[in-house]
């Protein structure tokens, strides 16, 4: 189950990183911004939390999982990454952007791969 605490340990990294920096450079100008609808705001807002929830509880499903040898916990840890992932490298088109521009997709194939890693073994 090395791979699931190595993943959880990414997944940890990613969340720290959209908490701290994403908190800086993303919520903290969003909530500023007068111009948006309120209801465009309040609901970037919350979807900006939601998110930070779903990357916290990843990383803990990744790594209680892997430190007690449960699957199911990998599991639904290495589902979630991989949902992640598939709809981050998915915005890339859809938007007309770039990875560059946009890397978090790809962030999380590494985490999703880990998952897999430890629960085939």
């Amino acid at each position: 189950m090395i791979g699931a605490l190595i993943a959880g340990a990414i997944a940890a990294v990613w969340a720290a990183v959209h908490v701290w920096i994403g908190g800086r450079e993303v919520a903290r100008p969003l909530r500023a911004d007068r111009t948006m609808p309120p209801v465009v705001r309040e609901t970037m807002w919350m979807c900006w939390h939601m998110v930070t929830s779903a990357l916290v509880t990843m990383a803990v499903l990744l790594l209680w999982g892997g430190w007690s040898g449960r699957t199911d916990l990998v599991l639904a840890g290495t589902l979630l990454a991989a949902a992640v992932s598939v709809g981050g490298i998915m915005a890339i088109p859809v938007l007309g952007t770039t990875i560059r521009r946009l890397p978090q997709g790809l962030l999380f194939l590494p985490v999703a791969a880990l998952g897999v890693q430890a629960l085939v073994g």
